[in-house]
């Protein structure tokens, strides 16, 4: 198992790593609110934060730099580019 974990902690870092910043990106600095979920969230806490991100998207200059940059990883998940990507990983909240 700890060879799953390494190897999909490397996929993450690679994909963190390959995209350079967004020059002009509203998002700069706000990744949190990116995250597809969030350990312990709830459904409601998710809306509520991806909302927000999706309206820094709405409002940022750099979005189409930015899904141009997107189409660059092969599995996006959380908010980018002004959508919200990938498979939905629920925990539930206890």
């Amino acid at each position: 198992m700890s060879g799953r974990i390494n190897s999909g902690l490397d996929r993450l870092i690679r994909a963190a790593t390959a995209l350079p910043p967004v020059a002009g990106a509203a998002c700069t600095g706000r990744a949190e609110l990116f995250d597809d979920h969030r350990h312990g969230e709830t459904d409601h806490d998710q809306q509520t934060r991806h909302s927000a991100a999706l309206d820094l998207c709405d409002r940022c200059e750099a979005i189409t730099a930015c899904r141009a940059a997107v189409d660059q990883l092969p599995n996006p998940t959380g908010v980018w580019a002004g959508e919200v990507r990938g498979p939905r990983r629920r925990t539930p909240h206890v």
